[in-house]
């Protein structure tokens, strides 16, 4: 007798992903930004929690002022203590140097010779892939493998692009 599990197969199932998830539970309810909070936290899910906005851990080496109250009629303006404060705080470094990089090291860009279900058909795999991903596609004339133009139906957006 066989049973079927929702995860597809004997591992990576419901069991293994609730495993995961308690893992993560106690990982998470016992680090040191969670300490404490529980009460907090609780409140909050129940809707009795304090009406403050929540700010970042604090950065070892910085001082940060403590967050004053949310506003309830429009979205807190960028300050300290949000998620924008914080990423302003990251240094912006220049280009990097060059350090012998070519694309050589890396084989052809477009190489028909890879092992996948489009590979060794003649056409290089910029192509396969732009044939795989639209429709109504117009090929160049005389030419199985050059895509002159489609329709992609974006998975991303929900967009029809001609």
């Amino acid at each position: 007798m066989s049973s079927k599990s929702g995860g597809g197969g004997s591992k990576g199932g419901p069991i293994s992903l609730g495993v995961a998830f308690i893992i993560a539970a106690v990982l998470l309810t016992h680090s040191p930004w969670f300490s404490g909070k529980i009460d907090e936290l609780t409140a909050w899910a129940n809707g009795k929690g304090s009406s403050t906005v929540a700010t970042a851990p604090a950065i070892p080496g910085k001082t940060t002022p403590p967050a004053g109250p949310a506003k309830t009629d429009a979205a807190p303006a960028p300050g300290t203590g949000t998620a924008l404060a914080l990423l302003e705080s990251l240094p912006v470094k220049g280009r990097a140097p060059k350090t012998g990089y070519t694309r050589d090291q890396f084989g052809s860009a477009w190489t028909d010779d890879n092992t996948d279900s489009l590979g060794h058909n003649g056409c290089d795999t910029r192509n396969d892939v732009i044939k795989a991903q639209l429709t109504e596609v117009t090929m160049a004339e005389g030419s199985d493998c050059i895509v002159l133009s489609g329709t992609l139906n974006d998975p991303y957006t929900g967009k029809t692009i001609n």
